[in-house]
């Protein structure tokens, strides 16, 4: 039977919701990590491996300070990016509920976008040596938090790392943390 019959008639439970967000320090922690990475893949002389890491520690970052899905963060492309307006912009087709969104950039994400390398065929922001997208990268900030004592992270987490930030660090109300996330509703 489907998934929704069975919650309909009770046989499902849902879980507690997770309140996970990353510290200040484990987010220093984290980024120190790879960066690490990617500085050893330099010391190493292996600009492929180099790249990779600098694209995942980007990554990290990017999702820290947008808030965006990992979808929506992994499937950026450049032209959605306006440095000038100092915004992203997340397409209807991209986003979760389907409605287009404009996502401010702090000074770190505009910093990191600005500075990221651009492929000469591919329009993406954040792209394997080849050209391709990620597909995930939950494995990746796992296998960092705990080779750091940063357990339990999942790739969401910085999505809500984001939201509290924007809340308890930048004074933003409700409604706009809700609007920059791109939530249905501040619920």
């Amino acid at each position: 039977r489907s998934l929704r019959v069975q919650k309909r008639r009770k046989r499902l439970i849902d879980s507690p919701p997770r309140e996970r967000y990353l510290s200040h320090e484990e987010e220093a922690l984290v980024l120190g990590e790879a960066r690490a990475r990617y500085d050893r893949w330099i010391a190493r002389d292996n600009p492929l491996r180099a790249h990779t890491s600098m694209m995942q520690l980007a990554a990290v970052a990017l999702a820290i300070d947008t808030g965006l899905r990992d979808e929506e963060l992994l499937r950026l492309d450049l032209v959605h990016v306006d440095l000038d307006r100092n915004q992203v912009t997340v397409t209807a087709d991209r986003a979760k509920n389907r409605r287009q969104r404009i996502v401010p950039l702090l000074p770190r994400a505009q910093k990191i976008l600005s500075g990221l390398p651009r492929h000469a065929d591919r329009g993406g922001v954040i792209w394997h040596r080849d050209g391709a997208g990620f597909s995930e990268l939950n494995h990746f900030l796992q296998r960092i938090g705990r080779k750091v004592g940063v357990t339990g992270i999942r790739w969401h987490d910085l999505r809500r790392t984001c939201g509290c930030r924007l809340l308890q660090d930048h004074k933003m109300p409700i409604e706009q943390v809700s609007q920059w996330l791109g939530h249905a509703s501040v619920t």
